[in-house]
């Protein structure tokens, strides 16, 4: 139709930039509306709608904010690694005592505390980073532990948040070195 004609000659189609001057006359021409037809080339990645040049950039922006909440969370749990815990045989967990709580509560309390996953409610402190007891009656009985290695996790946040951090200044057309980035 006679409007896509326009469209096809229209300087924004042809690879060139619209002054203010052309961007009213443009709005003028088509009944004051503003507008914008939008063509792109359907391919495996823009099936349904075109998707932006700066699309992939969104995803270091969503890595570069996760980088920093890994980071909160190991500072929040002390550096401590995450881990495993096995506790062999059975505990009772139906017998309740003159307390109501069972032998498996009394292990989730010495849990949590140790972790840091229960805080005074005085204070806001938790007793991470202390020391976990339990009695058992053998060896056998005894808990297993298996960390996981926190420094690879640490190594590989730090090597990639400066990767991500360099990736979104050039998104946002800054030099990573005027944000104290080394070129």
């Amino acid at each position: 139709n006679k409007e896509s004609k326009d469209w096809e000659r229209h300087p924004v189609f042809l690879g060139r930039d619209v002054t203010p001057e052309q961007l009213v006359k443009m709005k003028q021409e088509y009944g004051n509306k503003s507008e914008i037809a939008y063509f792109y080339q359907k391919d495996a990645i823009s099936f349904d709608y075109a998707v932006p040049d700066w699309f992939a950039s969104e995803f270091d922006i969503r890595t570069g904010t996760e980088l920093m909440l890994l980071d909160n969370e190991m500072v929040t749990n002390g550096f401590m690694p995450s881990a495993i815990i096995t506790f062999p045989g059975n505990i009772d967990d139906t017998t309740e005592d003159d307390d109501g709580k069972t032998a498996a509560d009394y292990r989730d309390d010495v849990i949590k505390g140790f972790t840091g996953n229960s805080r005074s409610t005085e204070t806001g402190k938790s007793g991470r980073m202390r020391v976990a007891v339990f009695d058992v009656g053998s060896k056998e009985e005894a808990p297993i532990i298996d960390t996981v290695a926190i420094e690879k996790i640490i190594s590989g946040s730090i090597e990639k948040r400066d990767d991500i951090d360099r990736r979104i200044c050039r998104l946002f057309g800054v030099r990573p070195i005027l944000l104290g980035f080394e070129e």
